[in-house]
This record gives structure tokens, C-alpha cells and sequence, in this order.
């Protein structure tokens, strides 16, 4: 079952061209297809830009009944498309100004630090850090300069998303990056890894100086990887037993300093 259906996204369309004896009539059929759900994407921008801009991976896979049962088929090999990207001008055939959706801007979730004196770090693998932009531009119009960003992708040619920003922003001396590219050696690194080997900077940051965290991407494994490696700096660098350090982390959670914004 989860290897069929959950894992692969596998449509309801699919399942029927798989299983083409199963004759469903259309109106029980209508009622069993849910209606697709809004989807929230953070805007990568900051207000004072005039622009809203969005960013998300272009995403189109392919996926077999072969591996279930043995053999392969043309029919049962499928495409899927992200929904949003389906409809990005600039990499399909959706003319500029085309209507495609209805679109809303609500609050987002995460709180940057009020003060600009106050440091931020910012953890944003892949598309999450799409706010970290947004924020960091504000926090960077406020005269804020303690930034930093740790910043995962699988390749720094294909996925390392506003590198020609981060730079810029460094040599202006606004802004710290560590990067963690997985895939461009024969060992996978990941942005808690980057963590651990900045232990002293992330330690002196959050508890010397009150740094706020900021958490966003997927909900995989990546957000408890992370608040692992939190905890361990804090063993590490602040001589706090495990308890201590879980105690640690919920009040950075409680209070707002620690925060988290992911997505399945």
C-alpha cells in the first residue's frame, strides 16, 4: 500500500489506467476525488522590494508499476508535475499575464528578531529558504549585519539558490554562509553537519548574544537532524548534560528564539 500508493503520489488517474477492469461511474467517482487544498508558499522578498517573488523546484518525475509486479509497461509508466510549477512562465508554456489562480497573501509564521542588533541564524535547505531571503533583506534595510545562514542543497551548479546574492551580501559584510552540498563529494553533508562543525560561533551567538533561529523546509528527517545538533552544541560548547540541553531547546522554543516552519 505504501509503496504503491503513498510513496510514488500516485493519482487516482493512475490507479485506474493500472487497473483498467475497475469500472467506477463518474458521479460516485466525482464525489470520492477531493478538491485540490490552497497551497502556501513563503514569499522570498521583502516589502520594501515592490515585488513578490516565489521559489520552488521544478519537479517532474517519473514513476512505474514494473517494480510491483514484475514486468514493464508503457501504460503504466506516469509524469508527475508539481501543481505550482506546472504553471511558472518561465520554465512552461504559460504565456505572461495568463490568470492561472487565485492568490492570497497571509501572515507568515516566523518572527525575525524586533531589534536589528540582535543576531539571527537562519537554516534553510533547498526551497526553504525562500523566507530566510525576505527577512534577510529587511533585516539588512534595518542596518542589521549579524546574519547568519546555513544554507543545504545536493549540488552547487544545479541547486545553490541566490548564490550571487549570499556573495554579495558577504563582501558587504552583512552576512555569514555555510553551505552543505550532499552530493559533490563521496561523503553526504547536511546543514547540521555544518552546524556542528560551527559549534563555537552557534554557541557564542545563541546564548552570549540571545540569537534568534529560524527553521524552514521539508518535514522529512531534516528539522529533527537539526534539532539534534542543536542540542548537541549546547552540550559541547555549553557543558550541559542531555537533559539540560533538551531543557535548553523548549525554552528557546517557548520564548520564540527557536522557530519552525516546515512543510510534507
Amino acid at each position: 500500500m505504501y509503496a504503491y500508493c503513498q510513496r510514488v503520489r500516485r493519482t487516482l488517474a493512475e490507479v485506474l489506467s493500472d487497473f483498467s477492469s475497475a469500472r467506477i461511474p463518474l458521479d460516485y467517482l466525482l464525489d470520492l476525488v477531493p478538491e485540490l487544498r490552497p497551497r502556501q508558499f513563503s514569499i522570498a522578498s521583502a516589502a520594501q522590494e515592490g515585488r513578490v517573488y516565489q521559489v520552488a523546484g521544478d519537479v517532474k518525475t517519473w514513476w512505474g508499476f514494473f517494480f510491483f509486479v514484475g514486468f514493464l509497461s508503457s501504460k503504466n509508466i506516469h509524469s508527475h508535475i508539481s501543481l505550482l510549477n506546472h504553471f511558472i512562465p518561465t520554465t512552461h508554456e504559460t504565456p505572461p499575464g495568463d490568470k492561472i489562480c487565485h492568490v492570497k497573501i497571509a501572515r507568515g509564521t516566523m518572527r525575525p528578531p524586533s531589534s536589528p542588533t540582535t543576531p539571527l541564524i537562519m537554516i534553510g535547505p533547498g526551497t526553504g529558504v525562500a523566507p530566510m531571503r525576505g527577512i534577510l533583506e529587511s533585516r539588512i534595510h534595518e542596518g542589521a549585519t549579524d546574519n547568519v545562514l546555513f544554507f543545504g542543497c545536493r549540488y552547487r551548479d544545479k541547486d545553490y539558490l541566490y548564490a550571487d546574492e549570499w556573495a554579495a551580501r558577504t563582501a558587504e559584510g552583512c552576512l555569514t554562509v555555510f553551505t552543505a552540498f550532499s552530493r559533490d563529494q563521496d561523503h553526504k553533508v547536511y546543514v547540521q553537519d555544518r552546524i556542528l562543525e560551527n559549534a563555537v560561533l552557534v554557541w557564542r551567538l545563541i546564548d552570549e548574544r540571545g540569537a534568534v533561529v529560524l527553521l524552514c523546509g521539508t518535514s522529512t528527517k531534516m528539522p529533527e537532524q537539526v534539532a539534534y545538533a542543536l542540542k548537541r552544541v549546547f552540550m559541547i560548547e555549553g557543558g550541559l548534560d542531555a537533559a539540560e540541553a533538551e531543557q535548553y531547546y523548549a525554552g528557546m522554543e517557548k520564548s520564540g528564539r527557536m522557530q519552525t516552519e516546515t512543510w510534507s
